[in-house]
């Protein structure tokens, strides 16, 4: 393609005598999908004076060069296999395709998802494509890579949808309230997202193959106006994935993990020493396995949107009582103060259900003298005790080292439930 020397050159440097060579950069309007408002929006911008750039899009952006304002016409072309980073000859068009399309009087500029933009300043230059039908088949294509995306966005739905939807106060108080809500949306948003690139190209491939070609002046403004609305949704999504897989929830969440030595508030729920009230504790000494688990002989606390207080603690020591006996055990204990007793209540049910879907054979065991609103009981895997009073919920588990004189069960969770209630 070539151009006289006063013609603005689309992605080549046509420097001004104020403004020589000065770029700048504009956030696309239009979603990537949306083939007739993005060539319309970079004729209108070119029209201002904005050429784009030679590789000039990046991220949602387009990197434009300041010319004479020119009339320039755009056109994207679907890209005949999957396009990427990765892709072979780096995710650009091969030589041939290139060659082809400079020959009629087009130049490949930039990648925009699955298609190639071409730019000619040329107005006598044919269509790149000329037969809506055949540019159907190409559309097709994309449509179906894109129907892959959206695949896979469902199945992340409903993985996620699953683990809060299957246990969803437990998990909303594991994640924190706040970022397990904002999670879910960002997956609905990512699902919606990739339904609407599915519908939108459906819809053209129907037009094309029925022999109406594409509006290459559509309105984009319909586009800009949804343009914070995407943009937003995209840096959340993404602010989402880095604070989870950063490890920033999960410290948030542990800001407040204390060694028990060092803790001095007061607990609102049995300790190891504690599962006897008839006895006086007369010793503690940590495990001497306590150093090879992280959070052994450790308690953390935080609050919630949906509990006041939510704290879990770990005990892994040898205690003895008053009359002699001695106990080498570790004891897990998860404490959730909520908002109202009906959450309360749900909590329960919720820890079940998780227990029974991670390979506990939950089999509620019917203790006697239990004073709560709710106890279930099981001793599948380690003896497990689930109570509820009010609006506060504690789930106990106590495996027990020692080969005689164990706690029974029973003696142990009626003072668990004792405690609970004071």
């Amino acid at each position: 393609m070539s151009f006289q020397t006063h013609t603005p050159q689309p992605g080549k440097a046509a420097h001004t005598a104020d403004r020589p060579g000065k770029t700048c950069w504009r956030l696309i309007p239009c979603p990537g999908y949306d083939v007739e408002s993005l060539e319309s929006w970079l004729a209108a911008m070119a029209a201002k004076g904005l050429v784009l750039c030679k590789g000039g899009i990046f991220a949602g952006f387009a990197c434009f060069e300041r010319q004479a304002p020119c009339a320039l016409r755009y056109r994207l072309d679907a890209a005949p296999e999957h396009v990427s980073l990765w892709s072979d000859n780096g995710g650009q068009p091969d030589e041939e395709a290139q060659a082809l399309a400079s020959a009629a009087g087009w130049d490949y500029l930039a990648t925009r998802g699955q298609f190639f933009v071409y730019c000619t300043a040329d107005a006598d230059a044919p269509e790149l494509n000329t037969d809506p039908r055949v540019q159907a088949l190409a559309i097709r294509k994309v449509k179906k890579r894109l129907a892959g995306n959206l695949l896979s966005d469902l199945i992340l739905l409903v993985i996620y949808g699953l683990r809060i939807f299957g246990s969803p106060v437990l998990t909303l108080l594991e994640l924190g309230t706040w970022f397990g809500l904002a999670g879910l949306a960002c997956l609905l948003w990512l699902y919606g997202h990739s339904l609407a690139s599915v519908c939108h190209l459906r819809r053209l491939q129907k037009q094309l193959a029925g022999g109406r070609p594409l509006d290459h002046q559509k309105d984009w403004h319909p586009a800009r106006r949804r343009l914070f609305m995407r943009a937003g949704a995209w840096a959340a999504a993404v602010l989402w994935c880095v604070l989870l897989f950063s490890g920033w929830q999960e410290a948030r969440l542990n800001r407040n993990r204390t060694p028990l030595t060092a803790y001095s508030g007061t607990l609102p729920f049995a300790t190891l020493a504690q599962l006897r009230p008839d006895q006086s504790p007369a010793g503690w000494q940590a495990d001497s396995l306590a150093g090879m688990l992280d959070d052994a002989n450790q308690v953390n606390w935080y609050s919630d949107l949906l509990a006041a207080q939510v704290m879990e603690y770990s005990e892994l020591a040898r205690v003895s009582w008053a009359d002699g006996q001695q106990l080498s055990a570790h004891l897990e204990v998860q404490y959730y103060e909520l908002r109202s007793p009906a959450l309360a209540a749900f909590l329960v049910q919720d820890i079940v259900r998780y227990d029974r879907r991670t390979g506990y054979k939950v089999q509620p065991l019917v203790l006697e003298g239990i004073e709560a609103d709710d106890c279930v009981a099981y001793t599948d895997v380690f003896p497990t005790v689930v109570l509820r009073q009010g609006c506060r919920v504690v789930r106990y588990q106590l495996a027990q080292f020692t080969e005689s004189d164990t706690l029974p069960l029973e003696q142990w969770a009626a003072a668990a439930a004792a405690a609970l209630k004071q």
